[in-house]
């Protein structure tokens, strides 16, 4: 089946090569290729009678050596009688002369190393080749006729290399001995050779093709030299009596599922010491082999990534101190490992390296480690304890996540990020303490921790991402309202009354994500000038709200915080340079936008504010009244504000500083210097009036 899409590919390939020629010279066309100072024959030329290709051809005042025939060249040229190939060119590409049913005579010099599949299928001159292995210059090219049961092939000595194919589908090899002379194997040489029981690949060979051995039911041993750097993707796949396999120090690259599907490959010694990993998991190597031993070579440095993907009857695994990285999905899913010690040595593991080991119940964390990456023991639910070293500063998104019988964890004050769910559904863990080196805790970090009564959060942590707590005896046991988080307001709990107004409290230095997502009933919110951040989704759908005043000290606003405000009319933002906000900061800029005098043209010009439709200065002179309305009915008399109906009151300073809070009908501005102030209520409407005055 393999072999048939191949053929209509190379069909397809044929047409579509028609005219893929760059220039020609005396009937022969030719591409440059991409070192630019040579060329390849390409299809296309005027190839009639003889031809013989020179070994230099000069085009247009420049001169290229010719150093190979490309895929379907010659192809089907019947009218070629005779080819003659120069020194210069070491290879035939693909089908180059297949269906050329004139060509009787071929002149291939001893520099052709490869030959690509069918390159003369279908001409006398291979027709007229003698039964048995077709050798074309130093090419084992192909074996020619029927081959009987029991066959042994000796390939000759001087021979470089085994084309593609050479020996596919060849049911009665039995038994091959390569000589030392070959430095490749072709794809596909010996695919589907059933008969054959054991491989010694010479230490000459320098690459095996792609699918070269798959199929290969009966192998049950190969030994590979440390002559190989190259595996082909496929190469042993399907070998299904092939029970070891050692892969030498010197493989940098190995192929897309080489042994997949080896049902009784169950030892590999991996000592290949830099070997580039695969690039997507399912083309992890050993997938459908059930490994019971896996060996990691002393010299080996990084283990590359999906290793030992999903071989759930690997028991153990050593790493040794040569090891530097571990690579990503290493040992996911390896549900039967129960404790590994990552040495001093690696500093780097990669993102679920261990995700899913089940079995695993301790884990020793090499102290070079700086970055606990996402997923790296994600659904450990053996997992019961973990001690990070003190090299770590970061813990990755998901990294312990689903870790249902950890009961400790401790965190080390090397560690100054916690990511989104790092800890999510760990519900055995009772207690956590977070070093005052934390200054972030993820979304979600801590989600479903149903068993986590006692939490130690440092006033360091400056910003925690929603829903970090939420399911947790510990945040189910604060109080309704308001809850902080050290400095931070972090989300309101509870349900809240209809005209609910809100006053952050006074040191707070940013309100968290989603801390009022919701809040319909909220009807005003007073922030001090304290706050720094205003987190995304932090007012997200508060329709209850029509004024905002944002003070001089807010320098970035998160994405949503006032989306879906539908109420909101008026908004004061009091920085006098515009705070950093984003797309979706305001789903709608119909809302009049006052801010600092001089500083118009700073919002107008600020990225997503300048899409307010009305922006206007607040006056220093002649009342703040007489840009929202002058029909205050708020007084200031002899030090005393009053207001005709219960409201909450908020006074700041000229330059946008809050100076003074109260809830009621007055307040007492004693305490206040002399200067000019704002005094802005909200009653249980949401109504809003404000005032300036000078003490």
């Amino acid at each position: 089946m393999k072999r048939t899409i191949f053929l209509m590919l190379a069909v397809l390939l044929s047409a579509l090569s028609a005219s893929a020629y760059a220039f020609k010279v005396d009937g022969i066309a030719y591409n440059k290729n991409g070192d630019g100072k040579s060329v390849y024959v390409s299809y296309g030329g005027d190839y009639t009678g003889p031809v013989t290709i020179p070994e230099r051809v000069t085009y247009d005042g420049a001169t290229y050596s010719v150093t190979s025939i490309g895929e379907f060249a010659f192809k089907d040229c019947t009218g070629l009688t005779s080819v003659t190939i120069p020194t210069s060119v070491t290879s035939i590409g693909e089908e180059a002369f297949r269906g050329c049913t004139g060509l009787t005579s071929v002149t291939i010099p001893n520099s052709v190393t490869e030959i690509g599949y069918s390159a003369f299928g279908g001409t006398p001159w291979y027709n007229n080749q003698p039964d048995g292995v077709v050798y074309i210059g130093k090419v084992a090219y192909e074996f020619k006729g029927e081959m009987a049961s029991g066959t042994a092939i000796n390939i000759k000595e001087g021979t470089v290399s085994i084309s593609g194919y050479a020996f596919y589908g060849c049911t009665g090899l039995t038994s091959i001995t390569i000589p030392n002379s070959v430095t490749s194997i072709g794809e596909f040489a010996f695919s589907g050779c059933t008969g054959l029981t054991s491989v010694t690949i010479p230490s000459s060979v320098t690459s095996i093709g792609k699918s070269a051995f798959s199929g290969c039911t009966g192998l049950t041993s190969v030994t590979i030299p440390n002559s190989v750097t190259t595996i082909g993707w496929s190469a042993f796949r399907g070998c299904a009596g092939l029970t070891s396999v050692t892969i030498p120090n010197s493989v940098t690259e190995i192929g897309w599922s080489a042994f997949e599907g080896c049902t009784a490959l169950t030892s590999v010694t991996f000592n290949a010491t830099n070997c580039k990993s695969p690039g997507r998991t399912y083309e992890a190597w050993f997938q459908d082999c059930p490994l019971t031993s896996l060996v990691i070579g002393n010299d080996v440095k990084s283990i590359p990534s999906c290793l030992a993907y999903y071989q759930t009857r690997l028991t153990t695994v050593t790493i040794p101190n040569s090891v530097i990285s571990i690579g990503w999905y290493a040992f996911v899913g390896c549900t039967g490992l129960t404790s590994v010690t990552i040495p001093n040595s690696v500093t780097e593991i990669g993102y679920s390296a261990f995700y899913g080991c089940t079995g695993l119940t301790s884990v020793t964390i090499s102290n070079s480690i700086t970055k606990i990456r996402d997923d790296t023991f994600k659904g450990c639910t053996g997992l019961t304890s973990v001690t990070i070293p003190n090299s770590v500063t970061t813990i990755g998104y998901d990294a312990f996540e689903g870790c249902t019988d950890l009961t400790s964890v401790t965190i080390p004050n090397s560690v100054t990020s916690i990511g989104g769910s790092a800890f999510r559904d760990c519900t055995g863990l009772t207690s956590v303490t977070i070093p005052n080196s934390v200054t972030s805790i993820g979304e979600s970090a801590f989600y479903g921790c149903t068993a986590l009564t006692s939490v130690t959060i440092p006033n360091s942590v400056t910003e925690i991402g929603r829903f970090a707590f939420e399911g947790t005896p510990w945040y189910n046991n604060q109080p309704d309202g308001v809850v902080y988080i050290g400095k931070m307001a972090y989300k309101f709990k509870g349900e809240m009354a209809s005209g609910t107004a809100i006053n952050i409290k006074e040191g707070t230095v940013s309100i968290c994500p989603s801390a009022f997502e919701g809040c319909t009933a909220m009807t005003s919110v007073t922030i001090p000038n304290s706050v720094t951040t205003i987190g995304y989704d932090t007012f997200l759908g508060c329709t209850g709200l029509t004024s905002m005043t944002i003070p001089n000290s807010v320098t970035s606003i998160g994405g949503s915080a006032f989306s879906g405000c539908t109420g909101l009319k008026k908004i004061y933002s009091l920085n006098p340079v515009p705070p950093v906000i984003r797309e979706y900061t305001f789903s709608s800029y119909d809302a009049d936008l006052f801010v600092p005098k001089g500083c118009v043209s700073k919002y107008k010009n600020a990225e997503y504010w300048r899409l307010f439709k009305f922006i206007s200065e607040i006056e220093e002179e002649g009342g703040i009244d007489d840009v929202i309305g002058a029909d205050s009915k708020i007084k200031y008399d002899r030090g005393t504000i009053t207001i005709s109906v219960p409201s909450e009151i908020a006074v700041y300073s000229i330059d946008g500083k809050l100076v003074a809070t109260a809830n009621g009908v007055s307040l007492d501005t004693e305490s206040l210097t002399h200067g000019t102030y704002v005094v802005r209520a909200v009653d249980a409407h949401g109504n809003v009036q404000t005032l300036k005055f000078i003490k």
